[in-house]
């Protein structure tokens, strides 16, 4: 019932001799799991120190070390003497044993605790002669290596040694020949009584040591409790002890025998955990003040628990592996008061993937644990396991999520602290946990006198990951449904997530742009591989966009890597498939028109009166469809994606905000960098979004935006807008009764350049000029809302029902105060910027003057984002002017005939002519200035003669060699 009992529980049923035959120990109940008392664990982590008297005339002075929450580091340093004292008595040797503890759990009470010392070696040095001659005569060690050459004053290191040529109880085993004798260089076991006494006003910790062995059930069950060395430390010598709120990291457990409740090992086992979350393990105060509520849920985070178990309590024959992910969180200590160093905790399991290696493992989990009647366990094949249905997995062989329902979250008691001493171990921090629960209340009742502890790796947990750059596709594992499909509660599906975020991977964080979400819904049949295609049962496929923008610093109280995200899907495809989800859609989700359901079909839906709220609060369908914008919460850490489940406005998306059943997929590419283009030329879709305040919900619109490219005709440079404006929260459906007011506009545009404003990349000015834009009322309200405050009678006319009014320029502010056309361009020419990255257009706030517009970086999150819907520069505009364009962009050179290129043919001709010139140009003086003055061209005699040559040769080329008739013979025709 603790993080690694899962390790603990299989090897009762996986462990078998050489992997075959029946296996050890089958219905006994582990001794770490046997005790379930609310008495917690004593303290015992210190420098103790002490002389005892041993049995022949000896005394033992101990130093030892313990450090750690029920393991840690552990390290004995011994003198043993020839007399009754510690001080006058001659000296024989000393011996040192370091290396890793594990508190097993509790022998006859809390504090006598079985504990597990895994050494690497005993290092011996003999301190005088008569130490020398007893270890030749005890400790020849004949199987080392090296046999040891016991010199005075010279340390020998004992990695292994024989059974039987070195009598361990030298160095605190089990005498020589007793069973399970302490074997050098294997881990030894032992019992350790920790007592507390106070006297003048000062409080001393008492530990008594049993003798060692390497058979735990030689030394567990009180029969070495005779043999007790004792030591003691006060309390400047104890650890200082700090509990800690940052558990992000790797926990790792050393290998850790599995004993049944007589002792006796039945494997081992080891695990890691890794943790990535919040970096405090508080939630904001007042987010758990009332125990009973249900968590703490900003202090969840992403934990993935792998191990192997082990046929042997030395951790070398591997028997099983396993890896599962989920939901885990320090929840605070509001359950227990509200004060103390214990807290509560809490994890959710996602999916856990199993591989037997041996035939025993898979036979045991085959017989005990089919999870289903296809399931197939084969050695080194790897079953992911979502749920297991028809209950034919059992409580006891649960052990992959602590015998709780997997897919449920789970409670326990638990302490993370640092304990600090001076040795040469360094502060070590620990996590330990006691058995889990399904009742968030019932851990005030769990006690952590037989937790596992993990001891902190690796602090390397990747809070320093967290990313805003979404930009990317991300896909969950194959999991367990997180939320029961409504009408379907018996039935829990399996499922995965999925999310494609496509916007400018080259920025700081692509902020804006849209969105793919898909869903998958398997039936879970125990299959030996779940959510393959032939299980589906239904899939769902989002489109629309998003955006992100930071958390309000007052929301919580510590930085995690949260931020806000606003989804709005513009279109849903889903799939059914079988009677059951058809049944389920036509209940609730007919969308005009419930027979349209059949199985196997998809229905693209672009709106839906009903909404389907209920397949939205299951978690079936996301928030934010059918034109409703839906917020919630992000965050992307080192490639995993958590996403909260949208709500209706941003009040409700963030405070408070549930992490703790998450879905977690990871990435599986990132994006491409988008290409950067200058051009606006191309139709734009902006899909169902919020303007105004995101709390108000006060309206929503949808626009299309249509840009015509340069020289194009009938219109260069021109664009026409479409707005549709619609009241209240109820999204942006086609024919919905919310439809308040369309405003089309059209008129020309420029691109004079590229933006100099460093905080919009890509950037390119831009000038607008609208020549008429139309307003047209869809609702009464609408009328009365114009005839109220947008009357405008010097443009002549009234306001009516679905009327159209034309405007050139914009209504006055006394006639016209109404703020609600943000998007409504003003009176002359306006300034500002855009960026065109890939498929998605974001434009700033246009202003009245070139300096304003053209310096203005905020690139709006919900009122300027545009995604392309038709990637082609030859768009039909419905509406355009019929002027020249005031503002044409300059055209580029590779278009402009007086800045064209010269080609090869220009090269050559302009190096023939001017060689001919400076030919002709020097020659001329130089002959000048040599024949008295008279210019005469160079190589005139040449020249002359040249037009005769080209006569002859033509001559003979055509008539001698083309059989022509000599007319003249004369020039060449002896030839």
């Amino acid at each position: 019932h603790r993080f690694c009992d899962r390790f603990q529980s299989v090897t009762r049923h996986v462990i078998r001799m050489g992997g075959s035959g029946r296996w050890m120990s089958t219905g006994i109940a582990l001794s770490v799991l046997a005790f379930s008392r609310a008495q917690e664990p004593p303290a015992m982590c210190g420098q103790f120190a002490g002389c005892s008297t041993e049995e022949g005339g000896f005394t033992l002075n101990q130093s030892v070390t313990l450090q750690g929450y029920l393991g840690g580091y552990m390290s004995v340093v011994a003198t043993r003497y020839n007399g009754t004292d510690c001080n006058g008595s001659t000296p024989l040797y000393e011996y040192v044993m370091s290396g890793s503890y594990s508190d097993l759990g509790e022998e006859s009470d809390a504090a006598t605790r079985r504990v597990y010392f895994d050494y690497n070696e005993i290092s011996v040095t003999p301190l005088s002669s008569e130490g020398v001659d007893m270890l030749v005569q005890s400790c020849a060690c004949t199987s080392a290596a090296t046999p040891p050459q016991w010199i005075e004053g010279s340390a020998t290191q004992l990695a292994s040694c024989d059974v039987g040529t070195c009598d361990t109880a030298l160095f605190g085993g089990l005498p020589n020949g007793t069973t399970g004798e302490l074997v050098v260089g294997q881990p030894a076991f032992a019992l350790i009584a920790v007592s507390t006494e106070n006297a003048s006003a000062a409080t001393t910790t008492q530990l008594g040591f049993s003798q060692l062995g390497s058979v735990p059930d030689a030394v567990f069950g009180g029969s070495t409790a005779a043999n007790f060395s004792a030591v003691s430390a006060n309390a400047s010598n104890l650890c200082t002890t700090t509990n800690q709120v940052n558990m992000c990291g790797q926990y790792a457990t050393y290998c850790r025998p599995v004993l049944d409740n007589t002792g006796t090992p039945v494997g081992g086992l080891r695990s890691q955990l890794t943790y990535r979350g919040p970096n405090t393990g508080y939630a904001p105060a007042g987010a758990c003040s009332d125990p009973a509520s249900v968590i703490c849920p900003a202090a969840w985070g992403i934990y993935n628990l792998t191990g192997t178990a082990f046929l042997d309590e030395l951790c070398t024959m591997p028997a099983l592996t396993f890896s599962e992910i989920g939901a885990m969180g320090n929840l605070g200590n509001g359950v227990f008061g509200g004060s103390g160093y214990v807290n509560a905790f809490g994890k959710l399991g996602r999916t856990i993937t199993v591989t037997p290696i041996t035939q025993g493992a898979a036979d045991a989990l085959q017989e005990e644990c089919p999870c289903g009647s296809v399931s197939t366990w084969t050695p080194n094949s790897t079953r992911t396991i979502t749920t297991c249905p028809n209950d034919n997995c059992t409580a006891s062989s649960l052990w992959w999520h602590d015998s709780q329902p997997f897919g449920t979250p789970v409670y326990a008691k638990g302490v993370f602290n640092v304990t600090t001493l001076s040795s040469p171990s360094g502060p070590i921090s620990s996590l330990a946990t006691s058995a889990w629960v399904t009742d968030y209340l019932q851990v005030t009742g769990q006690t952590l006198a037989n937790s596992d502890p993990q001891v902190l790796a690796s602090t390397t947990c990747g809070l320093d990951t967290n990313s805003q750059d979404y930009c990317g596709t991300y896909l969950s594992e194959c999991s367990a449904e997180s939320n029961a499909a409504v009408g379907l509660t018996a039935v829990q599906f399996d499922e995965q997530n999925g999310y494609a975020f496509f916007g400018d991977a080259t920025q700081d964080g692509a902020t804006d742009g849209s969105l793919i979400y898909t869903k998958q819904l398997y039936n879970n049949t125990g299959a030996a591989t779940p959510c393959m295609p032939n299980q589906s049962v239904l899939s769902v496929i989002a489109r629309g966009y998003y955006s992100i923008q930071d958390l309000p610093r007052n929301v919580y109280q510590f930085d995690t890597g949260y931020q806000q995200v606003a989804m709005t899907f513009s279109s849903l495809s889903v799939t059914p498939v079988g009677d059951e989800w058809i049944a389920l859609l036509q209940a609730f989700c007919p969308c005009g028109n419930s027979s349209a359901w059949q199985s196997s079909v998809t229905r693209a839906l672009g709106s839906c009166a009903s909404g389907c709220p209920d397949l939205v609060a299951a978690g079936i369908f996301p928030g934010g469809v059918f034109g409703q914008t839906g917020f919630g919460v992000v965050q992307q850490n080192a490639g995993q994606l958590r996403v909260t489940q949208l709500a209706p406005n941003a009040s409700a998306g963030t405070a408070p905000f549930d992490m703790a059943s998450p879905i977690l997929p990871r990435m599986d590419a990132p994006c491409a960098n988008a290409d950067p283009s200058p051009s606006l030329c191309g139709t734009w879709e902006l899909p169902c979004h919020l303007i105004g305040s995101a709390d108000t919900n006060s309206f929503a619109s949808t626009a299309t935006f249509i840009a015509s490219g340069q020289g194009v005709t009938p219109c260069s440079e021109c664009y026409y807008s479409n707005v549709t404006y619609f009241s209240g929260d109820t999204g942006c459906e086609d024919n919905s009764p919310a439809a308040y007011i369309q405003v089309e506009q059209f008129g020309f545009y420029g691109i004079p350049g590229a933006s100099n404003t460093p905080d919009v990349p890509h950037g390119y000015n831009l000038l607008v000029t609208t020549e008429e834009f139309v307003i047209t009322p869809l609702s009464q309200a609408a009328v009365a809302d114009l005839q109220a405050n947008c009357s405008c009678p010097s443009n002549g006319g009234s306001w009516a029902l679905g009327s159209p009014r034309s405007f050139s320029t914009l209504c006055s502010a006394a006639e016209c105060p109404s703020t609600l056309f943000r998007q409504v361009v003003g009176n002359g020419t306006l300034y500002g910027t855009f960026q065109h990255l890939g498929q998605n257009l974001r434009i700033t706030q246009l202003q009245a003057t070139q300096s304003a517009g053209w310096a203005n970086a905020n690139l709006s999150r919900f009122d300027y984002q545009y995604i392309s819907a038709d990637g082609t520069c030859t768009p039909h505009l419905p509406a355009y002017p019929v002027k020249p364009n005031p503002h044409p962009s300059p055209i580029p050179a590779s278009q402009n005939p007086s800045s064209k290129e010269m080609s090869g043919g220009d090269v050559f001709l302009l190096i023939l002519f001017l060689t001919m010139g400076v030919y002709f140009g020097v020659g001329m003086a130089y002959n000048y200035r040599n024949n008295g003055g008279v210019p005469t061209i160079p190589h005139a005699s040449f020249w002359g003669s040249l037009p005769g040559l080209a006569m002859d040769g033509c001559h003979f080329t055509f008539i001698k060699r083309c059989g022509f008739a000599d007319s003249t013979g004369g020039g060449y025709g002896h030839l």
